[in-house]
């Protein structure tokens, strides 16, 4: 028995006097038209031969694949196709064309769109990698600078007092270096010669630069970028560490704190 799919298949497709496929005239009326066919061969009852019978009727003999690409992409189609493919049985199907064919059919778009997914996660993995290169070079060249900054924790010594109980003095923790704060001379002169790096393109007579000089101002600007960047690392880092070595000095320099000594050793 026919069902309403098969109609629907008619009219997405365009075939030559001897039934081939030359054409797919509306790809979503012909995927949908295939998953309800797939899915009411899976609802009979009977074996796998009977199910690959109905499907045969499709009559899905492509002149060629032109289309396949496409029809891979239409939501829906390839999961039915790889729920339906185990019963298509290649081998037991010899004297029967039509299965041949709609096999032919299924085996090609699977194919297809397991390359995709292959491409795709390779893609996704080069794509991780480099990623991951980027931020290892950015995290080495930010450590550089980071390395620069050190903080001073001045302790004054105990003073005994003359029933020798020890005198708590005031703990100061300083950040000893500041070079790379915003508008600081460090920054600005780092900020300059990106300037200059990015402005030194030499032209021709008439406002034209060569292939080579144009080479070196982009790998110029490909380096300030990823200056820049680890600068703004930097900058972020020293402002977060000012600001606990602020609160570090704070809560250190209240004379209401017992044995600092202590508590900065454990620190």
């Amino acid at each position: 028995m026919l069902t309403g799919h098969f109609t629907n298949l008619k009219h997405a497709i365009k075939h030559d006097s001897k039934q081939v496929i030359i054409a797919i005239l509306q790809l979503p009326l012909f995927a949908s038209a295939i998953i309800g066919i797939c899915n009411t061969a899976k609802a009979f009852p009977g074996s796998d031969s009977n199910h690959a019978q109905y499907i045969g009727m499709t009559h899905l003999h492509f002149a060629n694949k032109s289309n396949y690409p496409r029809l891979s992409e239409q939501q829906g189609l390839m999961d039915t196709l790889s729920q339906i493919f185990p019963m298509l049985n290649p081998l037991s199907a010899n004297d029967a064309p039509d299965i041949q064919h709609f096999f032919s059919f299924a085996d090609a778009l699977i194919l297809i769109d397991k390359k995709w997914h292959e491409e795709q996660c390779k893609c996704e993995t080069q794509e991780h990698h480099q990623h991951e290169a980027c931020n290892t070079e950015m995290l080495g060249l930010t450590h550089t600078h980071s390395s620069k900054w050190k903080a001073n924790i001045s302790l004054s010594a105990f003073q005994a007092e003359p029933e020798g109980k020890p005198k708590l003095k005031k703990v100061k923790v300083t950040p000893s270096l500041t070079s790379f704060k915003l508008s600081s001379d460090a920054v600005l002169a780092f900020l300059g010669q990106i300037n200059v790096a990015l402005k030194n393109c030499l032209l021709n007579e008439d406002n034209t630069a060569p292939l080579t000089e144009l080479q070196k101002h982009c790998e110029a600007i490909d380096l300030a970028q990823q200056q820049l960047y680890s600068l703004d690392l930097s900058l972020q880092t020293f402002c977060h560490i000012s600001t606990w070595l602020k609160h570090l000095d704070k809560v250190l320099g209240s004379s209401e704190i017992e044995k600092t000594s202590s508590l900065l050793g454990d620190l």
